[in-house]
C-alpha cells in the first residue's frame, strides 16, 4: 500500500475495497497512517484496523516490511482478516 502526495492532499493505492477488519504495519517515514485512518473513518465507518508502525530505522528507507516473499522499505503492508473460526482469525495475504 502506498501514498502518493498530490497538490490538494494525496491518494492511497492498494487498499482493498472489501472487508471490514485489517492488520496493517506502516513505515513511519513514508506512510501517513493517520490520514489513512481518517479517510477510512469517513468512507468506511466501522472498519477495524489493528497494527502499528514499523521500527528499527532512524530515517527513510531503513525500516523493512515483509510482503509475501519480498522486503519493501516504504509504504504499508497488511492483511485482510477474514471470519473467525474456533477462536482463530483467518487472513488474506493478498492485501498490500
Amino acid at each position: 500500500m502506498e501514498f502518493q502526495a498530490t497538490e490538494e492532499a494525496g491518494v492511497f493505492t492498494g487498499w482493498p475495497e472489501e472487508g471490514n477488519r485489517f492488520l496493517l504495519v506502516c513505515d513511519p517515514f513514508t506512510f501517513p497512517a493517520d490520514l489513512l485512518l481518517r479517510e477510512l473513518d469517513r468512507r468506511q465507518p466501522g472498519v477495524t484496523v489493528t497494527g502499528g508502525m514499523a521500527s528499527g530505522g532512524v530515517e527513510t528507507a531503513e525500516s523493512q516490511l515483509f510482503l509475501g516473499d519480498r522486503v519493501v522499505s516504504s509504504g504499508g503492508v497488511g492483511a485482510r482478516l477474514l471470519q473467525r473460526s474456533r477462536g482463530v482469525a483467518r487472513w488474506d495475504p493478498a492485501t498490500r
